[in-house]
């Protein structure tokens, strides 16, 4: 499941997201812009992906009590 993807990836995504933000601060370039929105959209799909997985876990379980 996606959870597991998140699991194996995201300290590496955080860290990317790091990189790109330090170096972007350095360097304001457009391609270190771009870098860096490029990294945090992939972080912010990552959220996304992972409310979706939990609603769905805590839907599945609330109707599993009744």
């Amino acid at each position: 499941r996606y959870a597991e993807v998140v699991r194996r990836n995201g300290t590496n995504w955080l860290q990317s997201a790091r990189v790109l933000t330090q170096s972007y601060k350095l360097n304001r370039t457009p391609e270190n812009k771009a870098s860096l929105q490029t990294a945090i959209a992939a972080l912010q799909t990552a959220m996304t992906e992972s409310n979706k997985y939990l609603a769905q876990s805590s839907t599945a379980q609330a109707q599993t009590k009744f």
